[in-house]
């Protein structure tokens, strides 16, 4: 999901350097790089940690909070390759992303009102790969091993598929018409209306999800 946020004005003492850089390291490529390996291989030993514990109590009280964690995990992994898929779209299209800090949720920092048409588009796309490739790879997961883990797994991905895409893809669509890139982007990514995509496509998966459950 393409967001707006932008570099905060300048604060430099005059020398050209922000003051708030004197005081905490400025992230690289390589922080991020070890950042995010660390939580993706942390989510790899979660499911592993989750399937064995599984297989030794198969029971429902067990088996809810395992599917939780299980979705909740490739959700995050969705996040964090769509994010990738932000920044190297954005990279490959000629735009110089400054890198966020580590302690938030996004890798790169947009600034939207620079970009040309083929440089956003660049950028959105690249962000819809990324969490598809994860849920395509979720789904082998699931066919190779079918089960409570690697499904709950797999709705996870689904989930952030179907909400990103209803979230980008309108913003996308505009753009190449001629819309202006600020202002659209602005409204299709504000808190309600991502909410609004969220359950509009939320409650449809579930009930296919669910009827899909019922016929197998």
């Amino acid at each position: 999901m393409t967001t707006t946020q932008m570099i905060p004005p300048d604060s430099s003492n005059g020398t050209g350097r922000d003051i708030r850089d004197s005081h905490r390291a400025s992230p690289t490529l390589l922080g991020w790089v070890v950042r995010d390996a660390a939580i993706g291989l942390s989510i790899v030993l979660l499911l592993w940690l989750a399937d064995g514990l599984h297989q030794q109590f198969p029971v429902w009280w067990t088996a809810l909070p395992i599917a939780v964690l299980c979705f909740i995990a490739c959700y995050a992994l969705c996040y964090i390759v769509h994010e990738w898929g932000h920044y190297l779209g954005a990279r490959f299209s000629g735009i110089k992303m400054p890198l966020a800090p580590y302690k938030g949720i996004l890798l790169g920092q947009f600034q939207i009102d620079d970009y040309t048409v083929k440089q956003y588009l660049w950028l959105s796309w690249g962000g819809d790969l990324g969490h598809v490739i994860v849920t395509i790879c979720a789904l082998m997961l699931y066919l190779i091993q079918p089960g409570w883990v690697s499904g709950a797994f797999l709705v996870g991905g689904l989930a952030f598929s179907v909400q990103a895409l209803a979230v980008d893809q309108p913003i996308i669509w505009k753009v190449t018409a001629g819309a202006d890139i600020v202002e659209t982007a602005t409204i299709g990514t504000a808190p309600k209306m991502i909410l609004k995509r969220t359950w509009q496509t939320w409650l449809p998966l579930a009930g296919l999800l669910l009827g899909w459950h019922l016929l197998n």
